[in-house]
């Protein structure tokens, strides 16, 4: 798993909620709701961690996105 400067990486346990949170976060991007800079609190909210977890998340998101996106195609 590749490493950040910006954060932890995500336990492997954890997979099942990043893909989760992540379809969450396209679904946001898609309905234009917030500026994806912005997406925390939802995330907060939507899945009940903790800001620090939720921007873990949102993080590893943004640098995978591009990626995520390419495969999708």
């Amino acid at each position: 798993m590749r490493q950040s400067k910006f954060h932890r990486d995500i336990p492997n346990d954890t997979k099942v909620m990043e893909n989760t949170v992540f379809v969450f976060l396209d679904e946001l991007r898609e309905s234009g709701k917030t500026n994806m800079f912005g997406a925390v609190p939802f995330i907060v909210k939507k899945f009940n961690i903790t800001k620090y977890d939720a921007q873990r998340h949102l993080i590893k998101w943004m640098e995978t996105f591009e990626k995520r996106r390419e495969k999708s195609r």
